[in-house]
């Protein structure tokens, strides 16, 4: 069973996806079928989910690149917080990101 997401761990691309930027597209592709129901389709983000993405380098706490990221984008960091967090739960259970050790 996975553990809960939570504001205080960190998080990272998992080995199965790869991220690519194409022209004004950057879309995240499954290099293998998920449970989650992604069957190697490309996965494209906008300006924000590829933010979150980016931040997602297992380096920070989400709470900690939500709190950048609601500077960047000017929103409230407790919006922000909501929204990393719905996020990050469909990228596990598209198996796309994982949990970075140590978190």
């Amino acid at each position: 069973m996975k553990s809960e997401v939570t504001l205080e761990k960190h998080y990272a691309a998992s080995r199965v996806a790869i991220a690519r930027e194409i022209g004004d597209e950057f879309m995240i592709i499954p290099l293998e079928t998920s449970a989650g129901g992604v069957d190697n389709e490309p996965y494209i983000l906008n300006r924000t989910g590829r933010a979150i993405w980016q931040g997602l380098d297992g380096s920070k706490s989400l709470k900690d690149t939500a709190a950048e990221l609601a500077v960047r984008f000017d929103v409230p960091v407790k919006t922000m917080e909501q929204d990393m967090l719905e996020f990050v739960k469909k990228l596990l259970k598209m198996n796309l990101i994982v949990e970075a050790p140590g978190s």
